[in-house]
């Protein structure tokens, strides 16, 4: 069992060993990352993702360009996040079809169950004496 004591930039871990009746003290040192000391309410109040290397000019635009307007050429970070988009939308479109193949198919399995059971009600209620004479 432990008890842990979180002070400015240190950790204090409070050691129970019941078997040997004695405490210990750990000292152990934690950081942070820079990402927690970002405003997140300033940011989502201007609608801006709360990472701010996902997106932006300076992750949605090219390096460089030309001086008579020729396009650039993509970036590794560009062409990356465009593969994994497709790759998305691949799987997307793939689970779709799935989806919609189930759909189907439990309406199809729908039908012939009830096609199955009319069918037996068909077969068991058969017209009888007088009623069997008479045409259809």
């Amino acid at each position: 069992m432990a008890s842990v004591f979180h002070f400015s930039r240190l950790c204090l871990h409070k050691l129970h060993y019941p078997e040997q009746s004695m405490l210990k003290l750990a000292i152990v040192p934690f950081g942070t990352s820079c990402i927690l000391h970002l405003d997140h309410k300033w940011r989502i109040q201007r609608k801006l993702p709360v990472n701010p290397n996902m997106r932006g000019v300076l992750t949605d635009k090219p390096d460089y360009s030309y001086l008579d307007g020729r396009p650039a050429e993509i970036g590794l970070g560009m062409k990356r996040r465009m593969e994994k988009n497709i790759e998305y939308a691949k799987k997307i479109l793939a689970l779709t079809k799935e989806i919609d193949f189930a759909v189907e198919r439990h309406k199809a399995l729908e039908q012939e169950k009830e096609e199955e059971r009319q069918r037996k009600l068909d077969s068991k209620l058969k017209r009888k004496g007088h009623l069997l004479l008479q045409k259809k």
